[in-house]
């Protein structure tokens, strides 16, 4: 096994260096690949390969000359990745001391995995004195029995699991994974990493799982992250959630994951409804209705509101006009 990294970054340059020097200490990857999604200033590959300060990484620097986000910036670097495996990860958060543990445990291992999902830390929850993922990721990683350093995930419970935060960088895929069942981000503005996620839970067979936090997950409030993005940008969550729907649509036993994405899109829309502009609800509102409308049928409006009555109850609410 070896491993790649892939970074899209903008405007972060900063961020970039930090954890390429964290990478250079760290010295798991056997090759790292920046993307620079149209920074103002390119990144500039010697100050690169100078905070890597390990001249045995094969580094890369790609670059768009137009800003196409973060989605579009991962698929590029998944195009130049010639290891066996790969991370994609972001140029504002970083590693822990667990991650190299972690790729030990899966060189020692010896069985082929499509992917390896592990924890990481919400930076945001320090101040609660919490140290590891959000209270409601870390129920599903229980109700999975997805708990020890590192276990093969039950497929039967893969559905459910997937409801968990959909994120890009917690997970070391089997970059020929990727390509068999053309596995990519969606190339939108936010939201790029739901089809990803989603993905790699439907097609997956061979899941590993790891408890350990090895990684942690940083969010500036107020700054320019995707996070905190509310105009109408958020609209494209619908396109990200369109190329889910279609595949679970078109696979053989996709049925299994119809509930669990029902539950997982609404709990999204109601994220995304509290933190979008008033000026842009309307739009937003009607579009996810139009959503729910082609994607509910009858057959699985009753499944879901017979196992989840909370979401029987929203959907018809959507259906109303009601919400």
């Amino acid at each position: 096994m070896n491993l790649s990294l892939v970074i899209p970054v903008w405007n972060d340059e900063a961020g970039l260096h930090r954890l390429l020097k964290q990478v250079g200490k760290l010295a798991v990857f056997d090759e790292v690949i920046v993307v620079d999604d149209g920074s103002s200033n390119a990144v500039d590959q010697e100050a690169a390969r100078r905070a890597l300060k390990r001249n045995k990484f094969q580094l890369r620097v790609v670059r768009s000359e137009t800003q196409r986000g973060a989605g579009h910036a991962r698929n590029l670097g998944l195009s130049h990745v010639t290891s066996s495996h790969v991370l994609f990860f972001d140029s504002d958060d970083l590693l822990t001391e667990k991650f190299p543990t972690l790729v030990k445990d899966l060189i020692a291992q010896d069985e082929e995995f499509d992917f390896c999902i592990f924890q990481h830390i919400e930076n945001r929850l320090r101040k609660e004195r919490h140290i590891g993922p959000f209270h409601g990721d870390i129920a599903q990683w229980s109700a999975a029995g997805a708990e020890g350093h590192l276990t093969w995930l039950d497929p039967n419970a893969s559905p459910k699991f997937a409801k968990i935060t959909a994120y890009p960088w917690n997970k070391i895929y089997r970059t020929e994974f990727l390509y068999r069942y053309g596995i990519r981000c969606t190339e939108t503005p936010v939201h790029n990493d739901i089809e990803l996620h989603w993905l790699s839970f439907l097609y997956g067979t061979r899941i590993l799982v790891s408890d350990m936090l090895c990684a942690e997950h940083f969010v500036k409030e107020g700054g320019q992250h995707l996070t905190n993005r509310s105009g109408l940008e958020r609209v494209h969550l619908i396109t990200a959630l369109e190329r889910v729907a279609e595949e679970i649509d078109a696979i053989k036993d996709g049925h299994r994951f119809e509930q669990p994405f029902v539950e997982f899109y609404l709990d999204l829309f109601g994220w995304a409804l509290e933190r979008i502009s008033p000026r842009a609800r309307s739009t937003f509102r009607s579009k996810r209705n139009e959503f729910v409308e082609e994607h509910m049928s009858r057959q699985l409006f009753m499944k879901v509101n017979l196992a989840n009555p909370d979401a029987g109850e929203r959907i018809i609410n959507i259906f109303n006009r009601s919400a």
